[in-house]
């Protein structure tokens, strides 16, 4: 999740410019909206992966849990 955090606080950063830029021209504002764009894709990329692994841990955890019941009778 720390991962994450830092994702946000980039977007965050870059939001900051994109708002501060009022004399900026164009190209420079869609640059920072292509990249803000950029990491949020990554972040729910990530947030996917994260979710799958603890799925993947938690069936692993039942299954483990399972086969030491059927040990133990």
């Amino acid at each position: 999740y720390t991962a994450i955090r830092h994702y946000r606080d980039g977007v965050d950063y870059l939001m900051d410019e994109f708002m501060s830029r009022t004399s900026g021209n164009e190209q420079s504002k869609e640059y920072l909206r292509l990249k803000c764009h950029k990491i949020l894709n990554r972040v729910d990329i990530l947030k996917k992966l994260i979710k799958q692994h603890e799925h993947e841990t938690m069936q692993e955890a039942i299954n483990d849990d399972e086969k030491q019941k059927e040990i133990e009778f």
